[in-house]
């Protein structure tokens, strides 16, 4: 077992969410190699603070002549990597739904691109074995083993690495247990990063919060969630800590496959820095620091009035974990977000549908465009609009926004 450090010593760690470095960011800032860490100057100093630093990497570093067939696609320049490293992260977790996206040239090159920057990589790999190997990081005389897990089921759809193909490590309670027990032989703190959950749901399903409660049960120190693109509570457990979803740090608009542009709902713009310190006796402080993207993809952090808000709705969704009616109010919740996405969904499919019909309008005419439009197609775009005019909601998106 190793070596136990000195109670008096601490370690501050800095945990964020999703991280994605292609889409709009590319579009806007990806000319030249200091325009990279352009929207990150005025949150840096939150980042100098924490001695180690910790996220989730949706994105391969590359961009595959032959990718993945999905419509959601990820994948980022290289050079984008310098973001990463202006803001001094230590640690990212690969095991999430969009590593795979460039193949297994796209894990190899992202884990070598952020190894020759110092970044730890974890989660996945060209096969099982690889991806199931911690990462360790020393500081302060403090060591610290990362291990990460990603879903098939829920609407995660991550693909499994096996002991032939590359992904990530399934979510499975056996493989945690023997692999925190492995880790704790080396380090002192095991810390857990778990890509889980719905999208957007405000709130984790009753079989996370156990499953969370387990991990930390099984020796692990810190449990970091992510996923849902959306902020959910925090839980303090035993000696540990549960973050249950960080939401989107930073996770700029792209288009998609279908050429369709995909557009996160305002809500997913609304990040948080959760920043610990952790000692011999485990985690001995925690603080939530607020942040927000701007339209511009500039990063701000939120100060005074402007933060007292974000952190009352985060006190308020950590505050149910324990109560008894905890199940019905998720299921309930839940219910409510999925049609929220089905509306949000709509909305946007309107809106591409009638800026395609109005550039057919203005390259062929009125009159030529209508003849082109087929009876079945006018039937749909009625449909559409009547079902997404009657729902007042749908413009407002109250609760997302």
């Amino acid at each position: 077992m190793v070596s136990r450090t000195e109670p008096g010593a601490l370690t501050r760690l800095l945990f964020v969410g999703d991280i994605g470095l292609g889409g709009d960011f590319a579009d806007r800032y990806g000319h030249s190699s200091p325009a990279w860490i352009e929207p990150f100057l005025e949150v840096s100093p939150v980042f100098e603070d924490a001695d180690l630093r910790i996220g989730n990497l949706e994105s391969p570093l590359f961009e595959s002549a032959t990718p993945r067939p999905k419509r959601n696609l990820l994948g980022a320049s290289p050079d984008s990597a310098e973001a990463l490293s202006y803001l001094g992260f230590d640690a990212l977790s690969l095991g999430n739904n969009h590593i795979t996206d460039q193949g297994t040239e796209g894990i190899t090159k992202t884990r070598g691109i952020l190894e020759s920057r110092g970044i730890a990589a974890f989660g996945a790999g060209e096969d099982l074995g690889m991806a199931r190997k911690p990462a360790f990081v020393r500081t302060k005389n403090q060591s610290f083993a990362f291990l990460g897990y990603a879903v098939e089921g829920q609407d995660v759809g991550a693909e499994m690495a096996t002991n032939s193909r590359e992904g990530c490590v399934p979510l499975s309670p056996e493989y945690i247990e023997s692999d925190i027990a492995s880790a704790r032989e080396k380090a002192e703190h095991v810390i857990v990063s778990l890509h889980w959950g719905y999208q957007y749901d405000q709130y984790p399903d009753p079989g996370q919060i156990r499953m969370a409660r387990r991990i930390i049960d099984y020796g692990a120190t810190i449990v970091h969630g992510h996923h849902p693109h959306v902020l959910q509570g925090m839980e303090r457990y035993k000696d540990g800590l549960i973050l249950y979803s960080l939401g989107n740090f930073f996770f700029p608009d792209f288009v998609r496959t279908d050429g369709r542009k995909f557009r996160f709902p305002r809500q997913s713009h609304r990040t948080a820095a959760v920043v610990c310190d952790v000692g011999f006796q485990g985690v001995l402080s925690v603080s939530m620091v607020p942040m927000l993207m701007f339209p511009d993809l500039r990063m701000r952090v939120l100060r005074g009035r402007g933060a007292a808000s974000p952190r009352r709705s985060f006190v308020a969704l950590s505050s149910l974990f324990d109560t008894q009616d905890y199940s019905e109010h998720w299921s309930s919740e839940h219910r409510r977000t999925e049609r929220r996405r089905r509306r949000y969904d709509e909305r946007f499919q309107m809106h591409d549908d009638t800026a395609r019909l109005w550039r057919r309008v203005r390259t062929r005419g009125f009159a030529s465009s209508l003849r082109r439009l087929k009876g079945r197609h006018a039937k749909e775009l009625f449909r559409r609009i009547r079902r997404y005019t009657r729902n007042s909601q749908a413009w407002t998106l109250v609760s997302l926004i």
